[in-house]
């Protein structure tokens, strides 16, 4: 279960340091994350800009970072893997976790890491796969591609 963790000692300890490693945007802004869901997000700053920010730990024992800079240009919340053990695999489950602990749901990312969305299709109930087409399904269909 993905649990909140005491964000002050980011901010007392951390600030200015890299806050992790990219992997998601939700389309989420902070205030509807403190309302739908009750967390509480501490106020700071980066090098950027002023910042809201808070610290989650999932099942995995993986801490993830959500931050939103006040002057973004475009809307939503990063997701930050607070890890260096990089594992692309890890991050798009516990992604999935993170998901349902804030009540959002795939359609609600707006941008995906690249080498995590290659392990997101592989992640249990995001997304079914497509059968695979036939080799004679290919040729009729690259067929009537070409008469068209």
């Amino acid at each position: 279960m993905m649990q909140t963790l005491q964000t002050t000692r980011i901010l007392k300890r951390e600030w200015g340091q890299d806050l992790g490693n990219p992997i998601a945007v939700v389309k989420a802004e902070p205030d509807e994350l403190v309302r739908d869901v009750g967390l509480a997000f501490a106020e700071g700053h980066d090098d950027l800009d002023d910042v809201r920010i808070v610290l989650l730990k999932a099942t995995s024992g993986t801490e993830y970072a959500l931050l939103r800079h006040a002057n973004a240009p475009k809307p939503g919340t990063q997701v930050l893997a607070r890890t260096t053990n990089h594992q692309p695999r890890r991050f798009a489950a516990d992604l999935r976790e993170l998901l349902r602990y804030l009540k959002l749901d795939r359609a609600d990312v707006a941008w995906l890491a690249p080498t995590v969305k290659q392990h997101w299709r592989g992640v249990a109930g995001q997304r079914k796969q497509r059968a695979p087409i036939s080799q004679g399904a290919r040729t009729a269909r690259r067929a009537s591609k070409r008469s068209r």
